[in-house]
């Protein structure tokens, strides 16, 4: 991994770990009104647009090969 790369790999886990993104708050739910989902809920919740995304992206490869 390039020198620099590192360095800005180290400065968001920094920011992350010990800086203004350190902690946990409440902004989702005073912005949407309800408590944050977790991912997997959220991925189960929209399965069918996934699919649809997955389906429609094989179809244009599939016509650019032909």
């Amino acid at each position: 991994m390039p020198t620099a790369m590192i360095a800005v790999t180290l400065g968001i886990y920094d920011a992350a770990r010990f800086g203004p993104a350190a902690g946990l708050t409440d902004d989702v739910e005073r912005i949407v009104g309800r408590p944050p989902i977790d991912f997997v809920t959220f991925a189960a919740d929209h399965a069918s647009v996934w699919q649809r995304t997955l389906d429609a992206g094989a179809r244009v490869a599939t016509i650019a090969m032909a």
